[in-house]
C-alpha cells in the first residue's frame, strides 16, 4: 500500500516497477478505491488517473486491486465526481460567506 508520502510501486506484466502517488480515495459501498496517477508518466504521453480497490491478503495485509469491472468503474467515478461537485459547493459556500 502507499507509504506515508502517497506514493507506492507496483510491478506491470512485463515485471518493471511502476511509481504511483494517490491522488485521492473513497469509500464506495462499505469498499475503499483509491485514485493513483504515475509519478514519471512516459516522456509525451498523457498522464492518467488508475483506480484501485483496496482488499485484504491471506495475510491481513492491504493490497490494491485494478478495478477492471465497467460498472464497478463507472459507480466509482461518478462517486468521485458527486464528492467533487460537493466540495465545490462546499468551497463556494465558504467564499460567499467571506
Amino acid at each position: 500500500m502507499a507509504d506515508e508520502t502517497g506514493l507506492f510501486t507496483l510491478v506491470d506484466e512485463d515485471g518493471n516497477e511502476v511509481d504511483f502517488e494517490v491522488v485521492d480515495s473513497i469509500f464506495v459501498d462499505d469498499v475503499e478505491y483509491v485514485l493513483a496517477a504515475l509519478v514519471e508518466p512516459e516522456e509525451g504521453e498523457e498522464n492518467y488517473a488508475y483506480l484501485f480497490r483496496i482488499e485484504e491478503d491471506e495475510d491481513g495485509e492491504e493490497v490494491l486491486v485494478a478495478v477492471e469491472d465497467e460498472d464497478e468503474f463507472d459507480r466509482v467515478e461518478a462517486a468521485f465526481r458527486q464528492w467533487d461537485e460537493d466540495d465545490d459547493d462546499y468551497e463556494d459556500d465558504d467564499e460567499d460567506e467571506g
